[in-house]
């Protein structure tokens, strides 16, 4: 699969968007002013990241808003997925991937992957971290008024997850740029609480 990398020339200012293979760790390109742009991308650029720009192509360049809503939706299920095959495997559990995969078909919908993989990196789960950080708290408030900040892994199916399957499953077409842009930005939080909680593991674990 192909996504996009949105950079800036460094030498005319335009924007440029770079296509790559999604597990390309090298990507090179020209602006058109002739300045030869490359970038490496290193294991932080995770693959959420990678599919969720995808999205942002697609609501720029195409302005296929559901199309953007089906890979936003993507990039947070393929963001946990990895977490779950990397905290699995680090804490020695000796399993498979094909059992790993048919492990997380069993947790069925996203709710339930969020609690289940977030348990993996903090004890007390998803909900516990989300009530105990203060920034992640205030930034929903403020910014995400369509999340229940009690109930946020239930909000992401909701507001995130049930629009993507109405594209996939049922065949919709009819959601509008604003649409597009909430989930986008649904997605980026899925993202950051889900590299936080990652980076808390890494911290605190104990090889």
């Amino acid at each position: 699969m192909k996504t996009s990398l949105f950079v800036k020339c460094d030498r005319c200012g335009k924007g440029n968007h770079i296509n790559y293979i999604l597990n390309d760790t090298d990507v090179k390109s020209a602006c058109e002013c002739g300045n030869q742009l490359s970038y490496s991308l290193g294991p932080e650029f995770t693959i959420g990241q990678r599919i969720l720009e995808r999205s942002r192509y697609e609501f720029l360049m195409n302005k296929d808003y559901n199309l953007s809503i089906v890979f936003s939706a993507m990039a947070v299920d393929c963001e946990l997925s990895n977490l779950y095959f990397k905290w699995s495997n680090n804490i020695g559990s000796n399993i498979s991937d094909q059992e790993l995969e048919k492990s997380l078909r069993k947790f069925g919908n996203i709710e339930n992957k969020i609690q289940e993989v977030s348990k993996l990196m903090l004890s007390k789960g998803f909900k516990e971290f989300i009530q105990n950080n203060r920034e992640i708290l205030k930034n929903i408030e403020n910014d995400y008024p369509s999340l229940n900040k009690n109930e946020v892994a239930e909000s992401f199916q909701q507001q995130l997850f049930w629009p993507r399957n109405r594209v996939l499953h049922l065949g919709f077409s009819g959601y509008t740029k604003n649409d597009a842009k909430r989930c986008f930005n649904i997605a980026t939080l899925g993202l950051q609480i889900f590299d936080k909680m990652d980076e808390y593991k890494s911290k605190h674990w104990k090889k």
